[in-house]
């Protein structure tokens, strides 16, 4: 009983000093939460919460999606990627060759499904060889009409493409989360550094705080230590994120932005990241065949597939034309150009498209020829605006902290 008397009474005595001397451990805590809730408060909450549109708050990233969605578009638009020079890669033979395994398998059921079902007595009149000769005729025109189909895509594929809307679409609205990721991804390291380096700056602040509360022993000014910590530990964090732009040296130490010294990995990740999640081969397939221009392309295959039927209706005798009624070639017409241009035959496309227009390492070098100043905008563009926000946010929680600790010793 003694000893824990003994124990309390140097606590109590002394008390004044632990105090004194936790300020670096409290500052240090402070500078760590701080940036810890910061970097949360860019990611959530996705959609906003409280009373709109002032009282609330809604995560940076989420907020300004649209902007980084446009942002990243115009980046791809005008200095990683050229529109018209990716889609030339793709060999129109190529991608008619891979589709001819499709039409194989499709055309002799399809014609005869629809001719004996429209008129099964006409299309019995028809003789072997002729059918033989309409089915081998149709195997060898379809492919030719997709190649037309693909030369006049690729002359036209600035009509056709629309990638900031592509962008738009994979990252805004329902798909808010796929950039969350990318952003989390990309600055993963940099954010983790944050919160580490809080505490260490907040820590070595502590200490000068030590000492001044040491000089001038106030209890009012703990608290606006406190603000001052807290703006002050995200504001040094953010610079030391992204500043310097360019290397600089001080003695025999080089020292430069961490986002920036990590350039040729971010390059990588990124890439990556925009190949992966927005420009894959199926959104590019499913833009082109569904965008803007759908309804032209799907013209353009009906007349070419229109173009076959015609010449395999001059194979036909006059008697057994003139019994076949104009709405069943109209149906052959029609259903060839939607196997053809269907998502499961489109899906034996996407690795040749892929490796053809190889975005990812274009991507790569182009991005190796950015600027420091260009390049630092692909993760700071989206919340520059709003990093007053961050430090205001460092100050409020400072001020909080330190009004704790200096009235309660709670902290």
């Amino acid at each position: 009983m003694d000893f824990w008397h003994q124990i309390t009474s140097l606590f109590s005595k002394y008390s004044h000093y632990l105090e004194i001397l936790t300020m670096p451990l409290v500052f240090g805590f402070l500078g760590w939460f701080s940036n810890w809730k910061c970097i949360k408060m860019m990611f959530h909450p996705i959609v906003f919460w409280g009373i709109p549109p002032y009282l609330g708050w809604q995560g940076l990233i989420p907020r300004n999606a649209g902007k980084f969605a446009g942002n990243t578009a115009r980046l791809l638009t005008e200095k990683l990627i050229n529109i018209d020079e990716i889609f030339s890669r793709l060999d129109s033979r190529v991608i008619a060759k891979k589709l001819e395994i499709i039409i194989n398998e499709l055309v002799s059921d399809l014609i005869n499904e629809i001719f004996e079902s429209s008129n099964p007595l006409v299309w019995k009149m028809v003789p072997d060889m002729a059918r033989e000769e309409i089915i081998r005729t149709t195997h060898n025109e379809v492919p030719k009409a997709v190649r037309l189909v693909i030369k006049d895509i690729k002359k036209n594929i600035f009509k056709i493409f629309d990638l900031p809307e592509l962008a738009t679409e994979c990252m805004v609205g329902p798909n808010v989360d796929r950039m969350r990721y990318m952003f989390k991804t990309i600055g993963g390291k940099e954010f983790k550094f944050l919160e580490k380096l809080g505490f260490y700056i907040g820590f070595l602040l502590g200490c000068v705080q030590t000492l001044l509360w040491y000089i001038f022993p106030a209890l009012w000014t703990v608290p606006i230590q406190s603000a001052i910590v807290g703006g002050l530990v995200n504001w040094i964090a953010l610079q030391m994120v992204f500043r310097p732009l360019d290397p600089k040296k001080f003695l025999f130490w080089t020292y430069q932005g961490l986002f920036l010294r990590r350039r040729e990995e971010v390059t990588k990740e990124f890439s990556k990241l925009v190949t992966q999640e927005v420009l894959n081969p199926r959104n590019i397939i499913k833009k082109v065949l569904e965008g803007r221009e759908k309804d032209r392309i799907h013209l353009i295959i009906r007349i070419s597939i229109s173009q076959v039927i015609d010449r395999l209706t001059k194979m036909v005798k006059p008697v057994v034309l003139a019994a076949l009624k104009s709405e069943v070639l109209d149906r052959v017409q029609h259903e060839i150009s939607m196997e053809v241009t269907s998502p499961e035959t489109m899906q034996r496309l996407e690795d040749y498209v892929g490796k053809a227009l190889d975005i990812e390492n274009t991507m790569i070098e182009n991005m190796r020829r950015l600027t420091n100043a260009q390049f630092e905008d692909i993760l700071r563009s989206i919340f520059k605006e709003d990093e007053w926000i961050l430090i205001a946010v460092g100050v409020a929680l400072g001020l909080v902290v330190g009004f704790i600790h200096a009235y309660t010793g709670v902290i």
